[in-house]
């Protein structure tokens, strides 16, 4: 089977030689080190901050200790949201309404979309239309400068989080495939997962069978008039039904029997 351990935040996790990858590594083969995603992102974006002219980083740690530092500043700042009427909990709104973890099927499209979309804006010069508008009214050798930037920042950033990603692109591109659907899965998908994660004992014979009888009952469901939802409820109503009719004779016998012993001890 596959097993999984996480030492986030901890002491015996850093390091190269004596950390709690490097120690299983030495025990156990085929192990793949995975790296929080969270991490790279925030650390590839503040390497990408010293390229930029201004200190970004600085600017907002400087905005937050000012109105953080009394309830005075606070609700100034409230009645700045109130009178441009943005939401003063839109941040904490947002971060609610995220997933509560990200599954290792879903990595690979998130940080390939991420790339491309990147590289996309340092292959166009686009950084956004407001930028592009301050950019046409501030003196030409500023606007270079700045633009030019803005591409060192970029490149920086996708420089950081490939130096992680690409350590285990093969292994989350074939997981990548899980998360496609099943109609759009192939067999060759799962064996090449097989042969990333060398999983022992594993009846490959028994899982093709499943394989395609799952195939086989996702095509039945999929010609049939009815909407997988309404299925998948009437599918239920029947198992409660069964329940129910399993467990009626069995209260009634269990009733009889209580019923004996009642007489008995009369």
């Amino acid at each position: 089977g596959l097993t999984s351990i996480g030492a986030d935040n901890t002491n015996v996790n850093m390091g190269n030689n004596h950390s709690v990858y490097t120690l299983f590594n030495n025990e156990i083969e085929n192990l793949f080190k995975g790296n929080c995603y969270c991490h790279i992102l925030h650390n590839g974006v503040k390497w990408g901050h010293q390229h930029l002219t201004i200190d970004i980083e600085k600017f907002l740690m400087m905005t937050y200790a000012h109105f953080s530092r009394s309830a005075k500043r606070i609700e100034e700042l409230k009645s700045y949201y109130e009178f441009y009427e943005q939401d003063f909990h839109i941040q904490k709104t947002n971060l609610e309404l995220q997933k509560e973890c990200i599954t290792a099927i879903d990595l690979y499209r998130i940080i390939t979309s991420l790339q491309y979309k990147l590289k996309q804006r340092l292959d166009t010069g686009f950084f956004g239309i407001h930028c592009r508008q301050i950019l046409n009214r501030i003196p030409s050798d500023t606007s270079i400068e700045l633009q030019a930037s803005f591409v060192r920042f970029i490149s920086t950033f996708l420089e950081y989080v490939d130096k992680y990603f690409s350590q285990n692109v093969a292994i989350l591109e074939a997981i990548g495939h899980f998360g496609n659907g099943i109609e759009n899965l192939t067999w060759n998908h799962i064996q090449k997962y097989i042969e990333l994660t060398k999983i022992e004992d594993l009846n490959e014979d028994n899982l093709f069978n499943e394989f395609t009888e799952l195939k086989l009952t996702f095509e039945i469901i999929k010609k049939k008039q009815v909407s997988l939802f309404d299925q998948i409820q009437f599918f239920l109503s029947n198992e409660q039904e069964k329940d129910t009719n399993t467990s009626l004779p069995m209260t009634i016998r269990q009733n009889e029997m209580d019923e004996k012993d009642e007489e008995d001890q009369t």
